[in-house]
C-alpha cells in the first residue's frame, strides 16, 4: 500500500461530521469489541429491569395484600395496582416477563453476546468475526426483541401473562396483545441467536491462527463453540412453534387447541383438532438445551480464572473438551422429562429419565476437573476468583437438586413446585451469574485498561454469596413441602403451606438485601472506568492470544498475525508458579513514518509486542472492502472452505430444523385428525401446484447455468439466467397468489381445519423465503453485480452462495408437494 493511502484515509475520518463518526464508531459499528461492550450494557440494563420485577413479586408473597411502599407504586405504575397492592394479574404478567427477560435478554446475551464478541475474536487470533455486518444485525434485532418485549407493559392490558414457558391454550387465549408482542420478540431474539451463531462458528472454525490447533484452543472458546452450535439448531423449532401460536391468536387457526375446548360455560368457537403438548415438545426442544447455552460460557470462564489464578494447567483439560462436546450433543435428547405428567407412558418416561441422568456425566466431569486443578495450586484470591470459586458449589448444588427431577416418581411430587425454582435458579443465579461476575472483574482490564477496585468487589461478593443462598435454598424447603409456584399469596391460602410461609419474608428480605449488595458492583464499574487504577496490558500474568493484542485496540486487533506456538495454560513453567508463557505474541511491523502520519510506538503500558497506532477501528473509516476478512475469498487449507460457505451451510442447518420442527407438527396433527382433513386436502389445486413445481425446478437449473457463465466471465449471459430465474421465481409466487385466491373465494380459510392452517403455513412461510431469493438474486442482477468490476472472484462467490440458498428453497418445494398435494 502506498504511504499517502493511510494519511488520506485519517484525514477523510477526521473531516467526517462528529455526529456521522460517532454513529459509525459506537451506534452502528461493526467492530466486534464495539458490539460486545453494546451487547454486555445492553444486556445489564436488562437485568436490572428483570430483578426489578422480581423485587416487586416478592413484596407480594412475603406481605399479601399489602400495598407496595409508595415510591414503589409510582414505579409499578397506577394500572398494575389495587388498594397500593400488586394485583394478582399484574403478578403473573411480572412473572412471566421476569423469566423471559432474565434468560432470553439478559443472561444469554451478557454471556455469548458480551463475553463472546469481545473475546472469541481475539482468543484465536482473528481481525474481528468471520462476518462484521452480520454481527452488527444481530445485536440490533437483539435490541429490537427487547424494545419489544418491554414495549407490552404499556399496552392497556399489559405485558404477556402466560408463563415465561407461554403454554397454550392458556397463552394462546391471552387477553390483550402482550402475548403477540411476546411472539413477535421471541422471532426477534432468535434471529438474532441465529445470525451471532453462524458467525461464531465460523470465525472459530475459519480464523483461528497459525498454529492455533483444536486442542490449543482456550476451553472458553470450546465453550463458546458447542453454545453455538446449540443456538443455531435449538432455535428454529421454538421460531416455529411462535409462528404456529400466531396463527392462533391472529388467523384464528387450531394448531394447539383440541376439539371441544370450553372456555367458561361456552365451547370455544374454533375448528378444533389442535394440540396442546405439540407446543410443549417444540417450547422444551429449544429451552432445554438453553439450559447449556446459559451453563457452558459460565464453565468457559470460570476455567480460564482458574488455570490462571492456579498458576498451572488446568486437569484433565481434554476431557473437559470431550464433556463439553458430549453435553452439547446429549441436550437435545432430554426435553421431555419436563412433560412427565403428560402421560406419555412408561416406556418413553423411562428413555428420557435414562438420557437425564447420563447428561450430568458431563457436567460432573467438568466441574471435578475445576476443583481437581485448585489441588496444589498457588491460589490468589481475587475478586474473579472469589466469584469463580463460588461458582462451583453453587452449581454443583443446583445439579444435585435435579436429579430428582430427572426420575419421573419424584418429579411428579415435585414438578410445579418452588422446588423447581430453587433448582433451576442454583443454575442460573449463583451459577451462572457469579461465573458472568467473575468475567467482569477478570477482563475488565482488556476493555478499559484499567483495573477495578479489589475491596468494593470483595464488598460486592460477600453479601451476593450469603443472600443468593437466602433467596434460593428456602425455595428447596418449601418446593418438598408442596408449595406451588406461580402463587400471588406465596400459599397462604393453603392450608398445607402454613408452617412454611414464614421464609416468604426471610427470601423476600434476602432479595432486597441482594439489591443492595449490587451498589458496590455498579459504583465499582462506573468508577473504575473514569478513575481506575491503570494496568499493564497483561496484569494477571495470563496466557491466552487475548492479552496479546496490544491496547488501546486498533483495527484487526493484532499489529501482524500472531503465531500461536504452544497450548492455552502454560503457568508454572520450569516449576516456578509466578513463571508462565503465552501461546503466542504478535510481532509488530517495523515502523514506516510518512509525513503526517504518526508512526507505531511502544505502548504507554509496555505489553509486549504492543503498539499504538492511529488507524482507525473496524467500522470507522476502514470497511470490510479494505481490510477484508481472511478467507472470505480464499480457501482456508485445513477446512477447505471459505467463510460464506460454511456461513450459508450454518444458515441451511437451522432451516432444516425450521422445517423439520413444521413437517413434525404436521405429522402430529395428522395422526390425530378428523375425516374434515382429507375432505380439505382433496380440494387442493393439484395441476397449478405440479405447474409450480416445473417452474421452480428450472429456476434452479438457470440459477446453476448463471453461476456457471461467471465462471466462464461472461457478464452478459449471467444476467440473462439470472434475469429467468428471477422470472421464474415470481411465476411461482404469482401461481401461488392465485392459489391463494381460489381458496379464499370457496371460504377455505386457515381457520377452518388443522389442514388447512398447516397448508397455509407451510407454504406461506416457504413463500416468503421464495421472495427471500428473489430479491437477494435482484439485488446481484442490479447494483450488487457492480463489485463484478472490482472483485470478480468475489462476486462469483456471491453468486454461488445465493445459489445454494435457491436450491435449498426448492428442495423444501420438493417435500412439501408431495406431503400436502399427494398424501393429504
Amino acid at each position: 500500500m502506498p504511504q499517502s493511502e493511510p494519511v488520506e484515509r485519517v484525514t477523510q475520518i477526521q473531516r467526517r461530521p462528529l455526529a456521522r463518526r460517532f454513529l459509525r464508531q459506537y451506534l452502528f459499528s461493526t467492530d466486534h469489541k464495539t458490539i460486545g461492550i453494546q451487547y454486555g450494557v445492553t444486556a445489564m440494563l436488562f437485568l436490572l429491569v428483570g430483578f426489578g420485577l422480581v423485587l416487586v413479586m416478592r413484596w407480594a408473597l412475603a406481605y399479601p395484600g399489602s400495598p407496595l411502599p409508595e415510591w414503589a407504586q409510582s414505579w409499578v405504575g397506577d394500572k398494575n395496582l389495587q388498594s397500593g397492592a400488586l394485583k394478582p394479574e399484574s403478578y403473573n404478567q411480572f412473572g412471566a416477563m421476569h423469566g423471559t427477560i432474565m434468560v432470553f435478554l439478559g443472561i444469554v446475551p451478557l454471556a455469548v453476546g458480551a463475553f463472546g464478541n469481545y473475546l472469541v475474536p481475539l482468543m484465536v487470533g482473528a481481525p474481528d468475526m468471520a462476518f462484521p455486518r452480520l454481527n452488527m444485525a444481530s445485536y440490533w434485532a437483539f435490541l429490537a426483541g427487547g424494545v419489544v418485549m418491554l414495549a407490552s407493559f404499556f399496552l392497556p392490558l399489559g405485558a404477556a401473562n402466560s408463563g415465561w414457558t407461554a403454554y397454550p391454550p392458556l397463552a394462546s387465549l391471552s387477553p390483550g396483545s402482550g402475548q403477540t408482542y411476546w411472539l413477535v420478540g421471541i422471532v426477534l431474539l432468535a434471529t438474532s441467536s441465529l445470525l451471532g451463531s453462524i458467525n461464531f462458528i465460523t470465525t472459530i472454525v475459519q480464523l483461528r491462527a497459525k498454529g492455533l490447533a483444536w486442542m490449543r484452543l482456550p476451553f472458553f472458546v470450546w465453550a463458546q463453540l458447542v453454545t453455538a452450535f446449540l443456538l443455531l439448531l435449538a432455535f428454529p423449532p421454538l421460531v416455529a412453534a411462535g409462528v404456529l401460536q400466531l396463527m392462533d391468536r391472529v388467523a384464528g387457526t387450531s394448531f394447539f387447541y383440541p376439539s371441544g375446548l370450553f372456555l367458561g360455560a361456552e365451547q370455544l368457537a374454533v375448528s378444533g383438532g389442535g394440540s396442546p403438548l405439540l407446543w410443549q415438545h417444540l417450547f422444551w426442544f429449544l429451552a432445554h438445551p438453553e439450559v447449556y447455552v446459559l451453563i457452558l460460557p459460565a464453565m468457559g470462564i470460570v476455567a480460564e480464572i482458574i488455570a490462571n489464578n492456579t498458576r498451572k494447567p488446568l486437569w484433565g483439560y481434554r476431557s473437559m473438551v470431550f464433556a463439553a462436546l458430549f453435553l452439547g450433543f446429549m441436550s437435545f435428547i432430554v426435553w421431555a422429562h419436563h412433560m412427565y405428567l403428560t402421560d406419555m407412558g412408561t416406556s418413553i418416561s423411562a428413555f428420557f429419565q435414562a438420557t437425564t441422568l447420563i447428561i450430568s456425566i458431563p457436567s460432573v466431569i467438568v466441574v471435578s476437573a475445576l476443583v481437581v486443578s485448585l489441588w496444589g495450586g498457588s491460589i490468589r484470591f481475587n475478586t474473579p476468583m472469589l466469584f469463580a470459586l463460588a461458582f462451583l458449589p453453587m452449581f454443583g448444588l443446583g445439579g444435585l437438586t435435579g436429579l430428582p427431577l430427572a426420575l419421573a416418581a419424584s418429579d411428579i411430587h415435585l414438578h410445579d413446585t418452588l422446588y423447581v425454582i430453587g433448582h433451576f435458579h442454583y443454575i442460573v443465579a449463583p451459577g451462572t451469574l457469579f461465573a458472568l461476575f467473575a468475567g467482569v472483574y477478570y477482563w475488565f482490564p482488556k476493555l478499559s485498561g484499567r483495573r477495578m477496585s479489589e475491596w468494593l468487589g470483595i464488598l460486592h461478593f460477600v453479601p451476593s454469596f450469603v443472600f443468593m443462598n437466602g433467596i434460593f435454598f428456602p425455595m428447596l424447603i418449601q418446593g418438598m413441602g408442596g408449595i406451588s409456584r406461580r402463587l400471588y399469596d406465596g400459599g397462604a391460602s393453603y392450608q398445607h403451606a402454613q408452617h412454611l410461609l414464614g421464609w416468604n419474608e426471610f427470601m423476600s428480605q434476602s432479595a432486597w438485601w441482594l439489591g443492595l449488595a449490587q451498589i458496590p458492583f455498579l459504583l465499582n464499574l462506573a468508577w473504575s472506568l473514569v478513575a481506575g487504577k491503570r494496568v499493564a496490558e497483561n496484569p494477571w500474568g495470563a496466557t491466552t492470544l487475548e492479552w496479546s493484542a496490544p491496547w488501546p485496540p486498533i483495527h484487526g486487533n493484532f499489529p501482524a498475525p500472531p503465531v500461536v506456538e504452544r497450548g492455552p495454560y502454560e503457568y508454572g513453567v520450569g516449576g516456578d508458579a509466578a513463571a508462565f508463557s503465552p501461546q503466542g505474541l504478535a510481532p509488530a511491523p517495523p515502523p514506516q513514518p510518512s509525513a503526517g502520519l504518526t508512526p507505531p510506538q511502544p505502548s504507554p503500558r509496555g505489553g509486549e509486542g504492543a503498539i499504538s497506532t492511529p488507524l482507525p477501528v473496524h467500522g470507522e473509516g476502514s470497511g470490510e472492502g479494505e481490510e477484508p476478512i481472511p478467507h472470505t475469498v480464499t480457501i482456508r487449507p485445513d477446512t477447505g472452505t471459505t467463510n460464506p460457505k460454511l456461513g450459508i451451510w450454518l444458515f441451511l442447518a437451522s432451516e432444516i430444523m425450521l422445517f423439520g420442527a413444521l413437517f413434525s407438527s404436521y405429522v402430529l396433527l395428522r395422526v390425530n385428525a378428523g375425516a374434515e382433513w382429507g375432505e380439505h386436502a382433496a380440494r387442493l389445486n393439484l395441476p397449478l401446484a405440479t405447474f409450480n413445481t416445473a417452474i421452480l425446478i428450472t429456476s434452479s437449473i438457470t440459477m446453476v447455468y448463471a453461476w456457471l457463465q461467471l465462471l466462464l466471465k461472461d457478464l452478459g449471459r449471467y444476467r440473462l439466467y439470472m434475469g429467468l430465474t428471477i422470472l421464474l421465481g415470481l411465476v411461482f409466487l404469482v401461481a401461488k397468489g392465485f392459489e391463494y385466491g381460489e381458496k379464499f373465494s370457496h371460504g377455505l380459510h386457515p381457520s377452518e381445519s388443522t389442514f388447512l392452517a398447516i397448508y397455509f403455513t407451510l407454504t406461506g412461510l416457504h413463500g416468503l423465503h421464495v421472495l427471500g431469493g428473489v430479491l437477494v438474486n435482484g439485488f446481484l442482477l442490479g447494483p450488487g453485480s457492480r463489485l463484478w468490476t472490482t472483485a470478480p472472484a468475489r462476486f462469483t462467490n456471491r453468486v454461488e452462495i445465493a445459489g445454494v440458498y435457491w436450491h435449498f428453497v426448492d428442495l423444501v418445494w420438493i417435500f412439501l408437494f408431495p406431503t400436502l398435494y399427494l398424501l393429504g
